[in-house]
């Protein structure tokens, strides 16, 4: 994709802008660390499920599957793709603060850019997944009854 120039005047980034890029730098990278730690829990919970799960006794309390550990990793990256993203966008972010290089800034939106996409497509993917869900759960007991 060759980039184009839009012909107008030079974009003018004032103080405000300045200090709410400030403010949204710092935000983004504590959601991004928050991220990276809620998917190392994921992972140690994962871990922990597939061996308790073999450890624990099977009588008289429910058994947790022990398929659910690596359904666990599985979903932590969930969490580890646009926490990425937000990390590189912060970090992007702050070099542009620093330098005033455009060349950074135009690397922050595009981490920033990424990042929606990605919630984005888990977004249409979550949502197929329900309507699949909620047909399957309607017609499963209908075609058990016949």
């Amino acid at each position: 994709m060759d980039e184009q120039q839009v012909m107008s005047p030079a974009l003018k980034v004032t103080g405000q802008m300045i200090d709410y890029l400030r403010s949204t730098k710092m935000w983004t990278k504590f959601l991004s660390i928050m991220g990276f730690i809620m998917a190392g829990f994921m992972v140690l919970m994962g871990i922990f499920i597939m061996l308790a799960s073999n450890l624990l006794p099977t009588e008289g309390s429910a058994k947790i599957p022990p398929f659910m550990g690596p359904i666990y990793i599985l979903f932590s990256f969930f969490y580890i793709i646009p926490s990425i993203y937000l990390f590189k966008y912060s970090s992007a972010l702050n070099r542009y603060l620093n330098n005033k290089m455009e060349s950074e800034m135009a690397s922050a939106l595009s981490y920033q850019k990424s990042f929606w996409k990605f919630l984005g497509i888990v977004c249409i993917i979550g949502i197929t997944l329900m309507v699949v869900g909620i047909i399957a759960a309607i017609a499963i007991p209908l075609m058990l009854k016949h």
